[in-house]
């Protein structure tokens, strides 16, 4: 029994280590992310790393973290500096559709709707544009197109993630809220364990392209 439980091998240590990965990983996450205009740079090193990690081809995850933010800064800066005034842009849209046209129904609906539809395919690019950029070499505005393109063609994929992270985000709102025993959970494991689950995903979606690229290597 004992000599079973003391087997790194099995399941148990495997997951506490895969707990353990995520935890260095939202230390590395949050002090790469601090000054704010590198937060897509450190997104992107940590799905580098999250990706390699569901695939069991992890070797450090510090020595990963570093190599992706080595390699992918320039395109991660340019990409979350067009991404970050975007959706600023949007946000302050919404609001003046809903305080300009505040007497006019009609017009507010449709400005309104245009604008959340914006707002999501928004989302979508910011969900899969940091995961491409780990994982596969092109220029930013191609990685961007592709980022839009595999959201719409993986719909299922992409709404399934969406509405993961969202439910795991209004969780960790109420949890915090109004159980704070949980807070030093949130900051122990944090974005990284969304970036995680998320990688299961993409894993899937990668391997159709991956495959087709071997295929198509003379």
């Amino acid at each position: 029994m004992f000599q079973g439980f003391f087997n790194y091998d099995n399941d148990i240590w495997r997951f506490v280590g895969r707990l353990a990965d995520i935890m260095v990983l939202n230390l590395l996450w949050i002090l790469f992310s601090l000054p704010i205009v590198t937060f897509g740079i450190s997104t992107t090193a940590l799905y580098y790393c999250t990706l390699k990690i569901v695939k069991d081809e992890d070797d450090g995850n510090i020595r990963m973290f570093l190599r992706s933010f080595k390699k992918n800064w320039k395109e991660g800066l340019i990409i979350w500096m067009i991404l970050l005034p975007i959706l600023l842009i949007l946000i302050l849209d919404h609001r003046f559709f809903s305080a300009v046209f505040m007497n006019n129904i009609l017009l507010r609906f449709v400005l309104r709707g245009v604008t959340d539809a914006l707002i999501l395919l928004w989302l979508f690019v910011f969900l899969y544009v940091w995961p491409l950029l780990s994982r596969f070499e092109n220029t930013w505005q191609k990685t961007m197109v592709h980022a839009l393109l595999m959201s719409i063609r993986h719909l299922p994929f992409t709404l399934g993630m969406l509405a993961l992270d969202i439910l795991s985000v209004v969780l960790v709102y109420f949890l915090i809220r109004f159980m704070p025993i949980f807070v030093p959970v949130f900051f122990i494991l944090g974005f990284p364990l969304l970036a995680w689950m998320n990688s299961v995903f993409f894993r899937k979606i990668f391997m159709q392209y991956e495959k087709r690229k071997k295929e198509n290597t003379p």
